[in-house]
């Protein structure tokens, strides 16, 4: 059973979720979301595999590289940023949930 990430941008953003979802193998829908910091956020539930895995690292690492916003969500904790450390840690958590999946 795959592990998921959640994706999130916020709702002025949420054309990169548009070019990134026909590139994953599920193909998951965009949902708009309001958390209690009352923020609208647009997301993708992601099931990290070893296809959708390399996808999402691209992504995640052209956005960092543009200095856009996003968030993952693993496991209840947030992980966002633009540092080299912070992407890499991001990178490093799903490319393990790809292996173990």
């Amino acid at each position: 059973m795959a592990d998921y990430i959640l994706v999130q941008v916020p709702e002025s953003e949420a054309d990169a979720l548009d070019q990134l979802r026909p590139a994953l193998p599920d193909r998951p829908e965009v949902s708009e979301v309001q958390p209690f910091d009352g923020e609208t956020v647009a997301q993708l539930i992601v099931a990290v595999t070893s296809i959708s895995a390399p996808i999402v690292i691209a992504w995640i690492k052209a956005r960092a590289e543009s200095r856009k916003s996003f968030q993952i969500v693993v496991d209840g904790v947030q992980l966002n940023g633009y540092t080299p450390a912070e992407v890499s840690r991001m990178t490093r958590t799903i490319e393990q949930l790809a292996k173990e999946g």
